[in-house]
This record gives C-alpha cells, structure tokens and sequence, in this order.
C-alpha cells in the first residue's frame, strides 16, 4: 500500500494546457503535496491521461490524472526525468487511436 504525502490545502488559480498549449481549461488548486495536487475544473471536460497545470506564481508542472469524480481529480506530479520526457514525447507526439494491423506476408515457396 501507497503511503499518502502530507497534503497543504490552498486556493490558487491555474490552467491546464492541452494540445501544445493550443487549449486552455481554468482550475483550481484545492490541496498540494510533493507529488501531486487535488485539482477543481471550471467545466466538465475530458482530458488526456497526461498534461500540463500552470498555477499563478509556480512553475508549469507535467501531470498526470490519478482519479477523477466530475470535475474533481487527484494529479500527480511528474518528477522523475524519465517520466517527464515520456509525458513530454506523449504530449507532442500521441499514439493513433487505432494502430493498423501489421501486414503477414506468406513464405514463398521454392
């Protein structure tokens, strides 16, 4: 079992940047610990598994969505360097929704 970090409870404005900042949604920041925030959305939207929160005053955090009831969700912060590069490369570069099949090709016969 996970040990919970001590949370600070707060009240700060931030967004959350999607689509290499292309879209911004406003929330707000209820609690805060070293590895992650509980975070307010303005509206009920859907979000991808990994994104950008900027907070008034604190540096542009690579998150991730813990949990989420409505417009309430738990995020944790991405620290360690190799997540941030992945959260990064996702961000810039995401999956297809549906990757194609690969091809099978028959052995030929001799």
């Amino acid at each position: 079992m996970q040990t919970r970090q001590k949370r600070m409870r707060v009240l700060k404005s931030g967004r959350i940047f999607l689509d290499e900042g292309a879209l911004e949604i406003a929330c707000t920041i209820r609690n805060v610990s070293l590895g992650g925030a509980g975070v307010e959305l303005s509206a009920d939207v859907d979000l991808p598994p990994v994104f950008i929160i900027d907070a008034t005053g604190w540096p542009p955090r690579v998150c991730r969505m813990a949990w989420r009831d409505g417009r309430r969700m738990g995020v944790q912060f991405l620290d360690q360097p190799e997540e941030r590069e992945a959260a990064r490369e996702a961000l810039l570069d995401p999956p297809p929704a549906h990757a194609p099949e690969p091809v099978q090709r028959e052995a030929s016969v001799q």
